[in-house]
């Protein structure tokens, strides 16, 4: 497998980098793919990997400006899976950035937070 896994971004699919030598996972613009689960699938079969033999300390920026029902269900599909990180006694952060003035990314984040036992950091960015 080459390292890192990049996914480039395209009007209606985010830019997806993961870093397994690095513990780093950014997923950043758009998340409105047509099949939310297929698109998502090679990523999730780098984590399943990566759980295998992780980090110290993991990771996770989520800069998403947008994403469909499908891509929410992912998402926390794909935090659930780096929580069993805590589990094993590892390191996990999970950063949720939000336009300041976005009430609805704001919202997701909270649900997130809400739904997984991995510290969460909502962090405002300011909007030009």
């Amino acid at each position: 497998m080459k390292e890192p896994f990049i996914i480039e971004k395209t009007k209606k699919t985010p830019y997806v980098f993961f870093d397994p030598k690095s513990g780093q996972l950014e997923i950043s613009g758009y998340s409105l793919p047509t099949n939310s689960q297929l698109f998502y699938e090679p990523l999730f079969e780098v984590v399943e990997k990566y759980l295998e033999n992780p980090k110290p300390s993991t990771e996770l920026v989520f800069n998403v400006e947008y994403f469909n029902t499908s891509s929410s269900k992912i998402i926390l599909l794909l935090l659930a899976r780096f929580e069993t990180l805590l589990a094993m006694g590892k390191q996990v952060s999970f950063t949720w950035h939000i336009d300041e003035d976005d009430v609805d990314m704001y919202e997701a984040g909270k649900t997130y937070q809400a739904s997984v036992t991995i510290p969460t950091h909502i962090v405002a960015k300011d909007s030009d």
